[in-house]
């Protein structure tokens, strides 16, 4: 289950990414809030999550007709809203970082596709989180806002539990700050824009 939002995430940051120096027209010649090109690269991505996810439901309601295996709505899933609103806003403020690093050095969309790929193995993409790992590990997942995201999806729709709080708002948290962070630089540079692009 991890692999559709990190899917998402990877996709809407790669795209955002150049969201400016893809742009240079509408960046030198037209005036508008400029935060909104990002927004889209993730609008866009978000969409596509949303067609997968449409996906995915039909496929487990076919398998749950047709085999032995079984699922059943619980409360938890009331919360898979408020998760994918956690990481739509991660990735706006990572989204926003990225454009903006990128329009002033543009070698950062090449380390960003190497770090991405790093990142999904240093986050439980394609593997349950080890319980009885090393201290350093445990500090690692910690620091790593995706870490407790995509264990709320697997809390959430597989094993029909809340996630667990403190990390979850731990995730908020940084969310929150980097959205807030990204677009009060924006506003800060976004005249400069037009001489870098």
């Amino acid at each position: 289950l991890g692999v559709l939002p990190w899917t998402f995430f990877a996709s809407g940051l790669t795209s955002s990414i150049q969201s400016l120096t893809s742009q240079r027209d509408l960046v030198t010649k037209v005036y508008f809030p400029q935060q909104i090109l990002p927004l889209t690269s993730i609008a866009s991505a978000f969409f596509d999550f949303l067609v997968a996810s449409v996906v995915l439901v039909g496929l487990v309601a076919y398998f749950h007709v047709t085999s032995d295996w079984s699922f059943a709505f619980h409360p938890a899933l009331l919360m898979l809203p408020l998760v994918v609103a956690v990481q739509v806003l991660l990735m706006v403020g990572l989204g926003l970082w990225l454009a903006l690093g990128n329009l002033w050095y543009r070698d950062v969309k090449y380390l960003f596709s190497v770090g991405i790929q790093m990142w999904m193995f240093l986050t439980n993409v394609l593997y349950p989180l080890p319980t009885d790992g090393s201290a350093a590990l445990r500090w690692l997942t910690t620091l790593n806002p995706m870490v407790p995201i995509i264990s709320a999806y697997r809390d959430i729709v597989i094993h029909g539990r809340l996630p667990e709080a403190v990390p979850f708002l731990t995730a908020l948290g940084v969310s929150v700050v980097l959205a807030a962070s990204g677009w009060t630089m924006y506003r800060a540079m976004e005249g400069r824009f037009a001489e870098r692009v």
